[in-house]
């Protein structure tokens, strides 16, 4: 004799199926359902980065790349000896901001990290950078992301 699947019941919704699976349970609720509970679930989002905090901090990478290539410190001779390279954004976010953050957060994806964790590595790479080569690129503000459409 097969064992039924348990029942649950939730009131105030309509053609609830809950089934025990593998990994948990399939929760299946009727389209008006969610659409109600969406309406009033109210979920604790960790306080993450926003998308604006994101564009300014790419923004700031391709500054900080800018400023480090005119002012004569490529990689070579900001990191390490060899070829000379020149900076991109993409080279500022892996090889100066991704390695701090690691070390720093233990977290390896910018999209993981806190509204304010932003400002912590900001402040320690911008004193890195300013010790070193004595350049110092301000984080972009709201007003410069509005000038180059980056909202």
């Amino acid at each position: 004799m097969k064992k039924e699947d348990p029942v649950y019941t939730f009131y105030g919704l309509r053609d609830v199926t809950v089934k025990p699976a593998d990994s948990g349970f399939t929760l299946t609720l009727a389209e008006e359902d969610i659409k109600d509970i969406l309406k009033t679930l109210k979920v604790e989002k960790f306080n993450l980065i926003t998308d604006k905090q994101m564009k300014a901090l790419h923004l700031w990478f391709g500054l900080v790349a800018e400023a480090l290539n005119e002012a004569g410190f490529d990689m070579r001779k900001f990191i390490k000896e060899g070829v000379d390279i020149p900076w991109t954004k993409t080279m500022v976010k892996e090889h100066l901001w991704r390695p701090v953050q690691e070390i720093h957060l233990k977290k390896k994806s910018v999209k993981k990290l806190e509204k304010q964790q932003i400002d912590e590595i900001y402040e320690i790479l911008n004193r890195v950078i300013g010790e070193r080569t004595g350049i110092h690129i301000p984080f972009p503000s709201q007003e410069e992301l509005d000038k180059l459409n980056l909202i």
